[in-house]
């Protein structure tokens, strides 16, 4: 057992001897405090000021007698401003259709006249004559405009009419396809 206790002893002296000689430590660093970061920054120097403009001497005035200055101002006219007509949208007040060639047809133009007045309100005064082709079932194929004097009223007619649909053809029109219409819309005072 003796031989044991100094193996063991030997052992626990070696170890500590080899920890008390071999540094574990030197391959570490050891990290500095931190330090508090200055940061400068730069600022732009003002603008300069503007000097003060320095305002043209005045150009003497030539003198102008009285008669001068009436002789002027009776050649200016004196006009009134021009009325402003303020006119909410109306309905139609008139819708001529032009008649036509077949008498069978009439029927079917007084429904459509019937029909757009209901629909449709112009939004200023002024008539627009139109072509307006019609399918069999009512839908609105084309919108050709001929006359207006009203460019309110024609750009009305332009967007409106191709999203109504009309009434379809009754039987005076059912052996055709298609047909174009004559029309003139107007308000009135």
């Amino acid at each position: 057992m003796n031989r044991r206790l100094i193996v063991i002893s030997s052992c626990v002296v070696a170890f500590h001897l080899f920890v008390f000689f071999f540094n574990f430590g030197k391959g570490r660093e050891i990290s500095a405090p931190k330090q508090s970061m200055i940061v400068h920054t730069y600022a732009p120097p003002p603008p300069p000021k503007p000097k003060p403009q320095r305002k043209p001497a005045p150009r003497p005035r030539k003198k102008v007698g009285l008669n001068a200055v009436k002789e002027a101002l009776s050649k200016i006219e004196l006009q009134a401003p021009p009325e402003v007509n303020l006119t909410l949208p109306q309905n139609i007040a008139s819708l001529q259709i032009d008649q036509p060639e077949k008498e069978e047809s009439q029927d079917y133009l007084l429904l459509l006249a019937h029909f757009l007045k209901r629909a449709l309100e112009l939004p200023t005064y002024g008539e627009v004559k139109l072509e307006l082709t019609v399918g069999k079932k009512g839908q609105v194929l084309k919108v050709h405009v001929l006359q207006a004097v009203s460019e309110k009223n024609r750009r009305y007619l332009e967007r409106k009419l191709p999203q109504l649909v009309l009434p379809p053809f009754n039987e005076e029109l059912k052996n055709e396809n298609i047909h174009t219409f004559t029309l003139t819309f107007c308000n009135q005072a």
